[in-house]
């Protein structure tokens, strides 16, 4: 495991402006903290906020006024490419001492950040509003960092297994909610992706890069890829190859579950827009609680969907879900700390996270939230959206983070995808991944993971 210290900043460490920690007159209910944001008398200030993310533009547009009009404080927002690049353009900007004030992290690297002592320790913000981020929300991961809070909650992406309600009828089979009740297995999964494979339909498309997609296939069978304490990769373990053995035999084998280089195709197929599963071409399709609006606009009333959860394996191995997502930080070196704070901790609290529950354009961190999230008018689906708040109360996992998630993820994806054509052999290839991948993971000088039990319980 490389450990470098990651000191990005040309101060090495940046300085934060000091941080004024009122006595609070009393509780908030979860949501409404107590917070020491500049009110309407204030001095005028304009803070910037970094995303990645242009799809939420359009819906923060509509809210974050309303913080402006509170506090005098306007939002000057700056979009920026994800993945590496928003990488080496944060590196860059906290370089030259120009960072911006507050950002929607990228999780997948921005830990390098927290160890190079470039963003702000929330502890005491969290300790100020008396934020409960345990009780209050449904955490991702990296909002905490080796026994510190970087980053608040902002939005939760649990994943479900959407599918095609029309073709299960035409195909004459039950479905699992009427069936069921929704507690189905994972026989059952296998075996209705069998039946709906014909001519050019397949039965499922799994994701399964980046490896935290692949998850489920492992966890709920009692197996890991990885040992959170020790941070190394184990995909050589025997439970890890049987998981991915039989995923492989669904793709390359039986033919029955879609390999990432058919989904794209349909999709450039379907205008480079429509993916497989919207356009009807997979019976079932692991992905994220944020496709809910993306399946509504390209599906339309072509056909009934809805989603189901991770598949039990049997009675005494429930199924595991997924939980994405990504915080937001506050620069430790920003010269507007108590209004930089503030918007942070507004982003994660009610008039926000309601606000996103009701447009949809992702789902609230906030759990108190998540009763407006679920609310749906008559017709829309999916029918089962409880099915997403409900990962929670279940164990699920989480991606595992570090400086260079990328750099892994970009050595595994040629090589699983090999294994899933059938090209090469579990074994040897796993046992490569985790050489290679081991010799790219990159944290700073804690285990920032120790103790922590993946999958998580349930709540």
């Amino acid at each position: 495991m490389n450990r470098p210290a990651f000191r990005l900043s040309r101060r090495g460490v940046l300085g934060g402006a000091a941080l004024a920690v009122p006595v609070l007159a009393a509780c908030s209910a979860p949501g409404e903290s107590q917070s020491t944001a500049p009110g309407p008398s204030a001095a005028p200030q304009t803070i910037r906020f970094a995303n990645w993310q242009a799809d939420y533009k359009p819906f923060q547009d509509q809210i974050f006024p309303s913080f402006s009009e509170k506090t005098r404080v306007t939002v000057d927002y700056e979009l920026h490419p994800s993945g590496g690049p928003w990488a080496e353009k944060m590196t860059a900007l906290f370089v030259s001492g120009d960072p911006p004030d507050v950002a929607h992290s990228n999780s997948h690297t921005d830990t390098r950040f927290y160890d190079g002592g470039d963003i702000m320790d929330l502890g005491p913000v969290v300790a100020r509003e008396k934020l409960n981020l345990d009780r209050d929300y449904v955490l991702m991961g990296t909002e905490r960092w080796c026994g510190k809070t970087f980053a608040l909650p902002y939005f939760a992406e649990p994943f479900g297994i959407y599918y095609n309600k029309t073709m299960l009828q035409k195909l004459g089979q039950p479905d699992p909610w009427v069936s069921a009740r929704g507690d189905w297995t994972w026989e059952q999964m296998m075996t209705l992706a069998r039946i709906a494979t014909r001519d050019d339909v397949k039965g499922m498309y799994w994701p399964y890069t980046p490896p935290g997609y692949f998850g489920p296939w492992a966890w709920t069978w009692g197996a890991n890829f990885v040992d959170w304490d020790t941070m190394t990769y184990r995909w050589s373990s025997p439970g890890a190859m049987d998981a991915v053995q039989r995923l492989q035999n669904a793709i390359a084998r039986d033919k029955t579950f879609m390999h990432g280089d058919e989904w794209t195709a349909v999709r450039t197929a379907q205008g480079g827009v429509k993916e497989a599963f919207q356009g009807g071409k997979v019976l079932f399709w692991f992905r994220s609680v944020t496709d809910i609006p993306r399946n509504r606009l390209q599906i339309g009333t072509d056909f009934e969907w809805d989603v189901l959860p991770v598949p039990k394996a049997d009675n005494a191995r429930p199924g595991v879900g997924f939980q994405a997502g990504h915080p937001n930080w506050v620069a430790k070196g920003t010269k507007k700390a108590d209004a930089a704070t503030a918007f942070a901790v507004w982003l994660s609290q009610s008039e926000s996270q309601d606000h996103m529950a009701e447009t949809k354009f992702l789902m609230p961190a906030l759990r108190a939230s998540h009763a407006r999230f679920v609310r749906l008018n008559p017709g829309e689906s999916p029918a089962h959206i409880q099915q997403f708040p409900d990962v929670f109360k279940k164990p699920h996992g989480w991606h595992f983070r570090h400086h260079a998630s990328p750099d892994g993820d970009t050595i595994f994806a040629p090589v699983i995808n090999a294994v899933m054509r059938g090209e090469r052999p579990v074994a040897s290839a796993m046992q490569e991944l985790d050489q290679q991948m081991q010799q790219k993971l990159v944290v700073g000088a804690c285990s920032p993971y120790k103790g922590t039990k993946i999958p998580r319980p349930g709540s």
